[in-house]
């Protein structure tokens, strides 16, 4: 099989795919593993691994701690899915190298190999001079099974010198540790944005105060983290304290609340949701409207037709609009006569399209509107329905 230099790597990739696929072909695959292009070498690797027998196996093992950073995880797991035990000790031998590199190149390994032997060698790695070995042998301890003594080391690293490590240690922790509410509790107070952002991401593991502490938090970014994961734990917390999310300075925030606040139901929910029907972000007013379906079902007209009675004008605009577009334009019969000229312009768009002799009638009555943007509305609704016809 030709290599690097020979074409582009379009070009390379494309004839990794043409390759015969035959058992015949797995050694020319194995060295296509090692193209410069990550995609040709994980294209090769994936065609590999269904032809590859012994001797392919050793040639992975051997390269995996050679090959380029970006494939080492993707041989590792090819390994691991061909059964291949072996490796996991040439990557516990290589965590102990002088090189930073190499050390990094082996967590990664571990990380992906997933191997329960290897716990030992992982915790001691956990003291690693270099922030990602630490980092990934955090990462790889969460993928193996707890006990005692890793979730021990684990919560040492709540307290490591760098954020992304005690980031880490948050997601493990979250995942194994009996008593994760107490032990992460403390970091809600830790200074790094990025390290309270993924301990709001753990907010289903946490006790109420700590996650009503992110919920409160300074930065944007945590409040929401704790938010989105609240749609999966949303008794975790008071009602009204999601609702509370819905007016939110931010409006990534008030979006991910929605979702939220529909997960807890409820008519205080329905009713909170409505009132976001006219929030000053189109980004979260259509969040608002898919969470009122999650929420209401088949019953949403129904809802929002309840809602308009005591909606004030620019609710009850929105309400009809919305009915006239889920087909339920006749209700907008009930207020051509609401004293609010915006209400009266949204009766226009929802009758314009009931295909109905009273509906028609009514538009035409609306031509005569006090109000000149309701004519001008009603003007262009009835000239479309002449052009329909």
């Amino acid at each position: 099989m030709r290599q690097r230099g020979e074409f582009d790597a379009t070009a390379r990739l494309r004839h990794v795919l043409a390759h015969p696929a035959g058992p015949g072909h797995a050694q020319a695959l194995l060295a296509a593993v090692g193209d410069i292009s990550l995609d040709v070498g994980r294209a090769a690797l994936r065609r590999l691994v269904p032809l590859a027998g012994p001797e392919e196996i050793e040639g992975l093992r051997s390269s995996m701690l050679e090959l380029d950073i970006g494939i080492v995880g993707d041989v590792a797991a090819a390994l691991r899915t061909l059964g291949d035990a072996a490796a996991t000790s040439v990557a516990i031998e290589a965590l102990g190298s002088p090189s930073p590199s190499r050390r990094q190149k082996a967590a990664i390994a571990l990380r992906e190999l997933q191997a329960a032997d290897a716990r030992n060698s992982l915790r001691e790695a956990l003291g690693d001079e270099t922030v990602p070995v630490r980092r990934l042998a955090v990462e790889a301890l969460e993928r193996l099974p707890g006990d005692a003594g890793s979730v021990v080391a684990l919560r040492r690293m709540l307290v490591d010198p760098d954020a992304s490590v005690r980031s880490a240690a948050i997601r493990a922790l979250a995942l194994l540790d009996p008593d994760a509410p107490q032990t992460l509790d403390a970091s809600a107070q830790d200074d790094a944005t990025d390290v309270r952002e993924e301990l709001g991401r753990a907010a289903c593991t946490l006790d109420a105060e700590t996650v009503e502490s992110l919920l409160d938090d300074r930065a944007a970014e945590v409040r929401e983290a704790a938010v989105r994961a609240l749609v999966h734990c949303p008794d975790a917390v008071p009602l009204s304290r999601l609702l509370d999310s819905l007016g939110d300075e931010s409006w990534h925030v008030r979006r991910a609340a929605c979702d939220a606040v529909a997960a807890a139901g409820g008519d205080a929910a329905g009713h909170a949701l409505i009132d976001a029907l006219l929030d000053s972000r189109i980004e979260v007013r259509g969040r608002a409207l898919v969470a009122l379906e999650r929420l209401y079902g088949d019953r949403l007209e129904a809802a929002l037709e309840g809602n308009l009675a005591q909606a004030n004008n620019r609710l009850r605009g929105v309400l009809i609009g919305l009915l006239g577009g889920r087909g339920r334009g006749e209700v907008a019969l009930r207020y051509l006569r609401d004293p609010a000229p915006e209400v009266r312009i949204a009766v226009v768009h929802a009758l314009a399209v009931v295909d109905s002799l009273g509906a028609e009638q009514a538009l035409r009555a609306l031509a005569a509107d006090s109000d000149p943007a309701v004519r001008n509305a009603t003007a262009v609704a009835l000239d479309k329905a002449r052009r329909r016809t």
